[in-house]
Formats: structure tokens, C-alpha cells, sequence
């Protein structure tokens, strides 16, 4: 990473610029949706560089990666996630969507018996 550090820099402060314009983009009184899709385009754009450039500085590593080291980042990546075990939630009583997100509208709570 050494060698790319500076233009992963270079662009992450421009894509910081570029995406404040698109908020600011966003605030304005009479919404240009032509200048948020440019300023979107642009940050995507940084955004896709950086990737090249991170992907390029992985595949640079030395010492090379083992082919059991390897097996293991292809079987993370074909996992898409399904392995990462469920955060533990604070409020297990709090239904939640399929996002994680506490429902708006909760089940009544069930009390139990009273002996």
C-alpha cells in the first residue's frame, strides 16, 4: 500500500469534495437534478479508482499469499457476508426488519402469568 498511499489520499480528499458538493447539491432551493446525477457520476468515478488502486496494491503483496490462504479470501468473498455471525442486539425484545431496523409499529408486549 505503500506505493499507491499517496494517490489513495489524493483521491479520497477529492471524493471528500466531491460528495459535500453533492449534499450542498441537494440543499439548494429548486432541486437540479442534472448537477446531483453529475456530481454522483463524479463521486462514483473516485470512487471506482480508489477500488482499481486498492485491488492493485493487494495483488502486489509480498510475500505472495499461499493457495490456502488464498482458498480462504475466494470462500469470503463467494460468501458474500452469510458467514459473519448476527450482532448481538441490545433490545432482543424489539422486533426488527430485515435490516436491523426496530419496526415503527411493535407488537404488544406479552406478559406472563401472574400465579
Amino acid at each position: 500500500m505503500d506505493d499507491h498511499r499517496d494517490k489513495v489520499r489524493g483521491l479520497e480528499e477529492k471524493l471528500r469534495d466531491v460528495r459535500k458538493g453533492l449534499f450542498e447539491a441537494g440543499l439548494t432551493q429548486k432541486f437540479d437534478e442534472a448537477a446531483v446525477r453529475d456530481k454522483a457520476m463524479e463521486a462514483a468515478k473516485l470512487d471506482a479508482e480508489m477500488t482499481v488502486l486498492r485491488v492493485k496494491a493487494f495483488s502486489e503483496m509480498r510475500p505472495p499469499l499461499s493457495a490456502e490462504q488464498m482458498e480462504k479470501l475466494k470462500n469470503l468473498a463467494s460468501a458474500g457476508g452469510e458467514n459473519r455471525a448476527e450482532p448481538e442486539r441490545s433490545r432482543p425484545d424489539v422486533k426488527r426488519d430485515e435490516n436491523g431496523l426496530p419496526l415503527k409499529k411493535q407488537p404488544p408486549a406479552v406478559k406472563p402469568p401472574e400465579n
